[in-house]
């Protein structure tokens, strides 16, 4: 065999061998890392939940807490309703706007102002006119309260609690 085989030969399984240790060493520090994570997750809940009693989240706290959520719930809730008020009022005034207009387009004795003409007054009405056909609509709203145990979502803008302390 030549010497400059074998040289290439050695220098080639020599570093085969030598990645395959930097390989394995890699691997045993990623194990050993995520063992001592774990290890110390575990150990961190045990002390969490033997130190659970004496934490100062006391029932006061927390009922202070829960009475404030409320308030602060009941707050969002009334502007969500009055912001829904205000929409449908506007939906409803268009509607009754639009109704007598068409109403009022039906009528040929009435004129722009509302006022019925005389019965002894000719009315020009075109013969190729075709018959208004919309008829009125009345509409119905009704309002639906959300529950108080669902969160209350507004769609695309937030309910800001102003004058609040935050």
């Amino acid at each position: 065999m030549d010497d400059a085989l074998l040289v290439a030969n050695l220098v080639y399984i020599g570093t085969l061998i030598l990645g395959g240790v930097l390989f394995a060493f890699l691997a045993a520090a990623f194990g050993i890392t995520l063992l001592i994570a774990g290890a110390g997750q575990g150990i961190a809940s045990i002390i969490g939940l033997l130190l659970r009693p004496f934490r100062r989240t006391g029932g006061q706290a927390v009922a202070e807490r829960t009475t404030a959520d409320a308030a602060d719930a009941d707050h969002i809730r009334t502007a969500v309703i009055a912001k829904a008020d205000a929409i449908l009022a506007s939906q409803r005034a268009a509607a009754v706007a639009s109704s007598e207009a068409a109403s009022s387009a039906r009528d040929p004795k009435r004129d722009a102002t509302g006022a019925t003409q005389a019965e002894d007054e000719d009315v020009a009405v075109p013969a190729a006119a075709p018959a208004a056909s919309t008829a009125a609509v009345e509409t119905t709203v009704t309002l639906v309260r959300p529950a108080a145990s669902r969160p209350i979502h507004t769609g695309t803008q937030p309910v800001l609690a102003v004058g609040r302390a935050s």
